[in-house]
């Protein structure tokens, strides 16, 4: 999960191409084993007035929760974009994302119309919700009834910790990996030996 913020689409050279390293901030990344779903959370993160009013708990059953990482003080707030990368898929399957919520509030400096448009719009799906019109329930996959053992939990535990204290320019840009053998490509991007050879064997 990557943000931008508005100031980093007028960053570089004017009639430059910016590349998404400059343009977006890693903030989260999650690693889903026997899982299927996960939820990033911002600490930090507070309703200001109209929206205080709201209480809605943004989590969901089989769910694997994460704090987005703080990289500074822009990196998680005045957002504009968000990429989001699917970057391995076990067992030959197909990558695709089934649903997608993001919740927010606007800035401050939208104007009183923009924000009591956006208050009316949240008020009347939390209605909804209240009021019986239920989304789509929630079905256990069969990937989510194998539970971890407990070093594999320990071990995914430790991963994560691990890779929120890697700098980016460390990670191969494909699998979000340590990067053992770096190789500059033509293009200007730097990406592990590894996987080029991996690609190269799955086009071969």
């Amino acid at each position: 999960t990557s943000w931008q913020s508005p100031e980093g689409q007028c960053s570089g050279l004017a009639g430059q191409p910016v590349s998404d390293k400059d343009t977006f901030t890693l903030v989260g990344k999650a690693v889903l084993k026997n899982q299927s779903k996960v939820t990033f959370g911002h600490r930090g993160f507070k309703l200001r007035p109209p929206f205080h009013q709201m209480e809605n708990v943004f989590s969901y059953p089989g769910s694997v929760s994460q704090d987005l990482w703080n990289k500074g003080p822009a990196s998680l707030s005045n957002v504009s974009h968000l990429k989001i990368c699917i970057t391995h898929v076990a067992g030959g399957g197909l990558p695709s994302i089934k649903r997608l919520e993001v919740w927010g509030q606007p800035a401050k400096s939208c104007p009183q119309e923009v924000i009591e448009g956006v208050f009316q719009v949240a008020s009347q799906f939390l209605a909804q919700d209240v009021g019986g019109v239920k989304p789509e329930p929630w079905t256990p996959m069969e990937s989510d009834c194998v539970p971890f053992s407990a070093n594999e939990q320990q071990t995914l535990h430790k991963l994560v910790d691990v890779v929120q204290d890697i700098p980016e320019e460390f990670l191969d840009p494909i699998t979000l990996e340590i990067m053992t053998l770096p190789m500059l490509l033509p293009s200007g991007k730097v990406i592990d030996q590894t996987t080029l050879e991996k690609c190269n064997r799955s086009e071969a």
